[in-house]
């Protein structure tokens, strides 16, 4: 088998589906119920209290519609109120909202460990909430131990006052001070019964403000979001304009100083790099997009991949060519990596995929004419119809520092990365693969290095769940002395890039590991007197805008590390034209590991949970191995699985998770047998994309954002079939005396998984790594994949419980032997060839 060819092997889905409930129900003691809930002395007085409130602010309200000017209006503005927890606990949201009477949940807020809730009432609902203060008050309607009614919903809410602007300000910054100065702001639209009425109301209302609007908007399922430009004295003095809105955010350009990079020497190599190269068969089907200042089409390294008809831009009169260089510094990364180690040899160069570019920045200014999630959507959009039949990955390495979110919540840009990776099935839009750069450091900041790194968050769009962020390490640590004495490198080898920024402030929330993989972005310098500078030794080479004058020049920080994961992910697209983005992504991360970062699986699992989870926050899953994203081997074999569940059902009315689905793993037994004893990995991911849901609705916002979320698991060597399908699943279980299930049910291999079922759960990529022996590993034959819970499932309302969502899960079963061929009793057994013309 000398001149075997190891590709990935795809397997026919073949499913044991069964029906799922969740085994984990969670029974509130004493003691929780006590410190969920504040305990009320004196109910009376407390319930009266907020009738008065009430009382009050109905009298407000009845106010402000007598001086509106309403006589054109064919319908009564609804009351916004603002619930406010005590401090220390959490409202009962799901009580506040009532679909049926059209109350809805606008916002919410934490402040200062209290909760702030705003909530619209429609004409004449306001008796609602009246009466279920009264039956609070009412002992005769008390639950059992004299609990009184409602007591979890009312108990909480220490004051409740009729909505001020302030209450719709969900930004990081504070509430602008200067009511007359005007400010570009995100004005976030309630949906309501009807999406357009209330947009059409809204323009109308803010033509008669003066207030600016933009032509286009986002939508989202339960948001509208516009780019619009007013003082908070114009939003104000108009109740109907505000009877649209549910939040108001202000908005923040992209800033550009991250174009301003040094030129280095052109390599003297490069007279002979184009005569090294030649041009794939099928190079054109397969494209890296770059959404950037453009692309130079007319530079001699890229010429052959990228031609004015591969380009565009976001408006006609910006021409298509880059006005600034970073855009094609990108593509020669894109397109070949990093150019220096290549310029070093002779080999052939064959380039299997090609470039597009649209121009997502001004030559001049900034966009403020739209919101950079309308940009983005129409620039993708125009790279689809530039040639209509190829698949290309996306290339964003424009990141907005100046609205960095320190919790690691979405924005109404991140959450159309999000929606345009999903897809559409309505606007039958295809799912896409978007690479992210994680965002860089200021070179000030990097004295502190890493310290600052560690502080400094994953900058805007780069939180989307479904992309791939990619931050930034080095390797690169030798300056020539000779030339520079006093400079020494910042990052040792191994460690992350000076510039590149983490989720480490993430940790208290359950927002997605971030960056997911990373890449070389170069290092730094400094002297010293701590002085600060980029030096060629430690930067990536690429093409340069001007090639007039030198055909090359350095590159580095998170941008380089993006463009070249966009190689990566675009060669194995190009390998495997029948591979989802889903399964792309996931091949990125699968094959990603901590060997060039001075880490192995072993040491990182006899790490603590906070140790292991800085790890993650700080590196992603690695550096990916392009290798073995690639093709599989002989000692080592990748197996894929690409399918789709539906994982909730309507049932009696509620809503409840629907299957789980488990596989058998065609194990090379025999060949694991031969080695029983010696170690192996089981490396497990599970990728899929969620559709997202912007409006927050509960203080848990991941649990609400995404759609739904999916868990792999295995089989114990230990178990058999039937106790492990019994530990998943709560429809195995047997039901005992007084409702109960047998809850004795356990994982025995906890301590054998890397990372374990609480750190692998975030997001919507999945990765763990199982360490045993081979003769454990030979009876690891079962792995299922099964949902949680979503705003598909919460949200019954918009009706999305019985959408599927796709899934790729790749298993890689890896030995140290070189000399063990499991790969060819894995393809005996399953009896399939991959062939490249296959497609789903």
């Amino acid at each position: 088998m000398a001149d075997e060819i190891y590709k990935h092997l795809l397997l026919r889905p073949r499913a044991d589906i069964n029906k799922y409930t969740n085994p984990s129900s969670f029974v509130p003691d004493e003691d929780y119920l006590k410190n969920k809930f504040k305990t009320i002395s004196i109910r009376e007085e407390h319930g009266q209290s907020l009738l008065s409130d009430l009382e009050k602010a109905k009298k407000s309200f009845e106010n402000q519609l007598k001086q509106a000017d309403l006589d054109d209006v064919d319908f009564i503005p609804g009351m916004k109120l603002t619930f406010e927890s005590w401090e220390g606990f959490e409202l009962k949201f799901e009580s506040l909202e009532d679909v049926r009477s059209k109350i809805e949940i606008l916002s919410i807020k934490e402040i200062n460990n209290k909760f702030f809730t705003t909530v619209r009432i429609p004409e004449g609902k306001l008796e609602l909430f009246i009466k279920k203060i009264r039956n609070y008050l009412d002992s005769s309607k008390d639950r059992e131990k004299g609990v009184p009614s409602n007591n979890e919903l009312i108990a909480n809410i220490e004051k409740i006052k009729l909505a001020a602007l302030e209450n719709y300000w969900s930004d990081s910054e504070a509430f602008p001070k200067d009511t007359d100065k005007k400010f570009f702001l995100e004005a976030w639209l309630r949906v309501g019964e009807n999406r357009d009425s209330i947009i059409n109301r809204f323009k109308e209302q803010a033509v008669k403000a003066k207030i600016f609007v933009s032509e286009k908007p986002l939508k989202f399922p339960e948001t509208t979001v516009f780019l619009i430009r007013s003082s908070i004295n114009q939003l104000k003095h108009s109740i109907l304009l505000l009877d649209c809105i549910s939040e108001i955010r202000i908005f923040k350009d992209t800033p550009a100083s991250f174009l301003e990079m040094d030129p280095i020497e052109e390599a003297v190599w490069g007279e002979n790099f184009l005569e090294r190269v030649t041009l794939g068969k099928n190079h054109k089907n397969i494209a890296v997009c770059i959404l950037d200042t453009g692309v130079n089409y007319s530079h001699p390294f890229l010429a052959q991949s990228i031609t004015e008809n591969d380009a565009d831009s976001y408006f006609p009169n910006w021409e298509k060519s880059d006005h600034a260089g970073h855009g094609t510094e990108m593509g020669g990364l894109a397109l070949y990596g990093d150019l220096y180690p290549i310029l070093l040899n002779k080999s052939p160069i064959i380039l299997t995929h090609s470039l597009e570019s649209v121009k997502i920045l001004p030559p001049n200014g900034s966009n403020l004419e739209d919101l950079y999630g309308v940009i983005t959507k129409e620039c993708v959009a125009r790279a689809e119809l530039l040639a209509i039949e190829r698949k290309r990955v996306f290339n964003l390495a424009i990141t907005s520092r100046e609205s960095i979110n320190q919790r690691g919540e979405p924005t109404s840009w991140s959450a159309t990365i999000d929606n345009l990776a999903f897809g559409n099935e309505e606007e039958k839009s295809p799912k896409r693969l978007f690479l992210i750069s994680a965002g860089n450091l200021e070179h000030n900041e990097i004295n502190d290095y890493p310290n600052s790194n560690e502080l400094s968050s994953v900058q805007n769009p780069a939180q989307a769940w479904n992309c791939i962020t990619v931050g930034a390490f080095t390797e690169k640590v030798d300056i020539e002395k000779t030339r520079y004495p006093e400079l020494n490198a910042i990052a040792k080898k191994g460690e992350l890039s000076p510039t590149s920024t983490t989720s480490f402030l993430w940790n208290e929330y359950d927002w997605p590991i971030k960056p997911e993989i990373v890449m070389e972005g170069g290092n730094y310098a400094k002297d010293k007197k701590d002085f600060i500078t980029s030096n060629e030794s430690l930067s990536l080479i690429s093409t340069r805008r001007d090639f007039q004058n030198k055909l090359l020049t350095q590159c580095l920080d998170t941008s380089a590390a993006t463009a070249q994961a966009s190689r990566y992910a675009a060669l194995v697209a190009s390998e495997y034209p029948e591979f989802w983005p889903e399964t792309i992504r996931g091949l990125l991360v699968h094959s990603a590991d901590y060997q060039k970062l001075n880490l192995s699986y072993n040491q990182i699992k006899k790490e603590n949970q906070t140790q292991q989870m800085n790890i993650l926050r700080k590196f992603g899953y690695g550096h990916p191995d392009l290798i073995f994203a690639l093709n599989s081997g002989k000692s080592f074999c990748t197996l894929i699985i690409q399918d789709e569940l539906q994982p909730f059902i309507k049932d009696e009315g509620n809503i409840k998770t629907n299957e789980i689905r488990f596989y058998n793993l065609p194990l090379p037994v025999k060949a694991l047998e031969t080695i029983y004893d010696h170690d192996v990995e089981l490396k497990v991911t599970l990728s899929y994309f969620i559709e997202p849901n912007i409006k927050k609705i509960n203080t848990k916002y991941t649990k609400t954002y995404s759609s739904c979320a999916l868990r792999f698991d295995s089989i114990a060597a230990t178990e058999d079939i039937e106790t492990f399908k019994k530990r998943i699943n709560k429809d195995e279980r047997e039901k005992l005396e007084n409702g109960k299930y047998e809850s004795n049910f356990s994982n025995p291999e906890n301590n054998q998984w890397v990372f374990g079922s609480k750190l692998r759960t975030f997001g919507s990529i999945h990765s763990d790594v199982w360490l045993g022996t081979a003769a454990q590993l030979a009876k690891k034959e079962s792995i299922c994949v099964y949902p949680i819970g979503g705003w598909w499932k919460t949200r019954k309302q918009l009706g999305k419980f019985n959408n599927n969502i796709r899934f790729s899960l790749l298993v890689t079963i890896k030995t140290k032997s070189s000399e063990v061929d499991i790969y060819s009793e894995i393809k005996n057994k399953i009896s399939i060839e991959l062939k490249p013309d296959i497609n789903f």
